[in-house]
């Protein structure tokens, strides 16, 4: 995500402006990560923040690479997820929207496990 914030115009124009951070976690505690956006730039840590701007609680690996790969411009595939607990927002949701809809450019390479789930969600 960070050469694509240096390289992508459209990508860039995405994230210009946007002042905050996104927490991405497992129920199952196996993965904590944050994204900070600030200035147009992206910074990645491993870890919990003490005060995200948006939490995305996934209830495991497989979830969390499933939502994120395969919910953007699926607004019922990510609304169902939220109904069935796979996934807990805890911020506004027009910033989960926003980061969902961004998370194709994301490296998914932190979760330990990545395969997509072959269920129907």
């Amino acid at each position: 995500m960070k050469a694509e914030s240096r390289t992508n115009q459209c990508f860039r124009g995405r994230i210009q402006g946007k002042e905050l951070i996104v927490q991405i976690k497992t129920r199952e505690g196996r993965v904590a990560r944050y994204f900070e956006f600030r200035s147009g730039h992206i910074h990645s840590v491993v870890g919990l923040h003490e005060s995200p701007t948006l939490v995305l609680n996934f209830l495991n690996t497989q979830y969390a690479y499933d939502i994120l790969k395969n919910s953007r411009h699926d607004s019922a595939r990510l609304i169902r997820h939220l109904n069935k607990k796979h996934l807990i927002a805890d911020g506004d949701v027009a910033v989960m929207t926003w980061f969902i809809d961004i998370a194709q450019h994301i490296s998914l390479s932190f979760l330990p496990w990545k395969k997509t789930l072959s269920v129907s969600s």
